[in-house]
This record gives C-alpha cells, structure tokens and sequence, in this order.
C-alpha cells in the first residue's frame, strides 16, 4: 500500500464483515477503530508489532475471538485499547510492567477471559481506567494493585475473583470509581477505603463480605453512591 502517511483510519457503525484485514503496511498508523461492526476471528499479534505509531485501538461490539495477542501489550506508542462485547478467550495479559508502554485506558468488558489479573512489579503511572467487568477472571486482587498510582477508574465487577480486599486499594488517591461487585470476595471490608477521598460511587454488593461497615465512610467528601447489598454485614450501622 501506498498509505503510508495515513494516520486515521475510521469504520466504525457499519456491516462489516471477516476478520480484521492487515493494516501493517500503513506505517504512519495512529487511530484505528473498528467498533460496531461483524468482525470474525482473531487479532493478527505480527499486525501490531509492525504498528509502531499506533496510538488508539478500538474494536468493541463485534464478534472477534481468539487470545489477546501478546504484541498489542508491547506497543510503546499505545494509549488506549478498548475491545469491549466480543469473544475473547484466554488470560489477561499485562499491559502494566514494562516501563516503556504507556496505556491509559484499557476496556476488555464483555468478553470471555480467564486466569489470574497480572500482579503489578512496580509503580505504574500511566493507567487511569481499567475496566474487566464481565469476564471469567478468578483468583485474587493482587495487592500491587496499589501501585496504580494515577489510576481513576477500577472496575472488576461481574467476575469470580475471591479472598480479601488488598488494603493496598486504599492508596489510590485519584480513584473516582471503584467497582467491586458480583464476584466472591470475602472478609472485612478494608477501613482503607475510606481514605480514598476522590471516589465518587463504590460498588461491593453481591459478594460475601462479613464484619460491620467501615464508620469512615460516614466522613467521605465526595462519596455520592455506596452500595454494599447482598453480603454477610452485620452490626450496628
């Protein structure tokens, strides 16, 4: 092709149809997004690594399949990622541990993935939002989920994630969403959490939860909505 200053490509709302052609020949890549179409099969991982300028992947609502391709983690110009309502299968691979990726906002809602959520090896910076919600996940939170030091939005909602709440949650100052809900988490909530002064809506309800409610809460600044129904809480509010 000879496209190669191309920087936007946009197909987004139509009725397309196979799998996602090779793009790799459009070298000057920044924005491609897919969504809303009838996209089949799986994501070509040797694309990717030819994608060096990518910048913004988008391919939700359509019908792709397979495993996340590890070359789509290892994109050093990538911010966001969203392949949200599709098919995906396989684990969760780490967008967060090399010090040379800069994601901001990874969204992998609605699909089919499984295994354990990647333990963080140190202070990640760049990530604000991470949404998992609708997945297959199981294991624990991994406690250096407090490394996501700028992150704003955590949703792991609708999962089968389980054991306590790291109190390491406790440390993400610019969390503003928090979401919890529907999985198999157990114990005390942690008193941690009321320290987090930017949440604005904390979700834990469906879980199994046990002990009294945290009394910090009742001094939150920004808390707007709290829901932590349909667990074991017990005590005196």
């Amino acid at each position: 092709t000879g496209l190669t200053k191309l920087g936007q490509v946009f197909l987004a709302a139509n009725r397309l149809t196979g799998s996602v052609p090779d793009f790799s020949g459009l070298t000057g890549l920044f924005t491609l997004v897919l969504d809303n179409n009838q996209l089949t099969g799986s994501l070509d991982g040797t694309m990717f690594s030819k994608l060096t300028s990518l910048g913004m992947f988008r391919a939700d609502n359509n019908q792709l399949s397979g495993s996340i391709p590890v070359e789509l983690t290892q994109m050093t110009q990538l911010m966001s990622v969203s392949l949200v309502n599709n098919s995906l299968t396989g684990p969760l691979p780490s967008f967060w541990n090399d010090p040379l990726i800069h994601v901001h906002a990874i969204a992998l809602d609605h699909n089919m993935l499984t295994g354990t959520i990647p333990a963080l090896s140190g202070d990640v910076m760049g990530v604000h939002r991470l949404t998992l919600s609708y997945n297959q996940l199981n294991g624990a939170l991994p406690p250096s989920v407090g490394k996501f030091k700028n992150i704003r939005v955590l949703d792991v909602s609708n999962n089968q994630l389980s054991g306590p709440v790291p109190h390491a949650l406790g440390d993400l100052s610019s969390l503003t969403l928090l979401d919890l809900s529907n999985n198999a988490f157990s114990g005390t909530i942690p008193p941690a959490l009321h320290k987090l002064d930017s949440v604005e809506a904390m979700d834990l309800g469906y879980n199994s939860f046990t002990g009294s409610v945290p009394p910090g809460f009742a001094t939150s600044n920004n808390l707007r909505e709290l829901r932590l129904n349909n667990n074991l809480l017990s005590g005196e509010l």
